[in-house]
Order: structure tokens, then C-alpha cells, then sequence
């Protein structure tokens, strides 16, 4: 599998995981997002600041604003989902919501350490 495949295929099993974690409701392009932003955070892809991440993501669909706008709406209307979820999983707790940039931080940890 060359790099582009191997990406493809994390993203997928990145997806995978969020839908079996709560993240079912999610849009389809906000789940795209979501992944790419686990992905990101675990340096699958180029390592990034949110607001880049936000600028790259969106390039050519949508602007960065209504980027996290859309994030922000979905995850926090699914947070408790999520996190009952990760927990009856996993035994963690990802806490309250605080915002995306903590959620994707507190995604990406869990998933770092889950053994497929």
C-alpha cells in the first residue's frame, strides 16, 4: 500500500470508530471533517494548528468560519452520546464539552490507544 492508500485506509478506520462511538448523527462532511481532524492531531497527516487545519479542510467547499461552525454544531448536539459512549467502551471519560479543539484532542487520545 503506498502512502495515499495507507491515509485512505486510516481515515476510514478513523471514521469507523467515530460512528460506533456516538458520532452517527454527524453529516457525512462533518464526520469527513471530524476524521481528518483526529487524523491531523495524530499526525497521520501534516501536523497543524486548528485554524489551518480549518483554512486546509475547507479549501474550495466552504470557508473556515462555517467550518467550525458546522463542528461545533454537531459535535456539542452529540456530545453526551459521544461520551457515554467512549466511556461504556473504553472506561474513559472525555468530559464535559468545552469545544472542538478539545473534543478532536480527546478523540485522537483515545483512539491513539485502542488496539484494533
Amino acid at each position: 500500500m503506498d502512502t495515499k492508500e495507507m491515509d485512505k485506509y486510516e481515515l476510514t478506520l478513523i471514521k469507523k470508530f467515530l460512528i460506533s462511538n456516538g458520532c452517527s448523527h454527524f453529516t457525512y462532511e462533518v464526520l469527513d471533517y471530524t476524521a481528518k481532524a483526529v487524523a491531523s492531531k495524530l499526525d497521520i497527516l501534516q501536523n497543524m494548528y486548528m485554524c489551518q487545519m480549518y483554512e486546509e479542510l475547507a479549501a474550495g467547499r466552504t470557508n473556515a468560519n462555517s467550518l467550525h461552525a458546522k463542528l461545533h454544531y454537531h459535535i456539542k448536539n452529540n456530545h453526551d452520546m459521544v461520551r457515554k459512549s467512549i466511556h461504556a467502551n473504553y472506561g474513559y471519560d472525555i468530559g464535559e464539552y468545552i469545544g472542538v479543539k478539545s473534543f478532536i484532542d480527546q478523540i485522537a487520545s483515545v483512539y491513539s490507544v485502542i488496539d484494533f
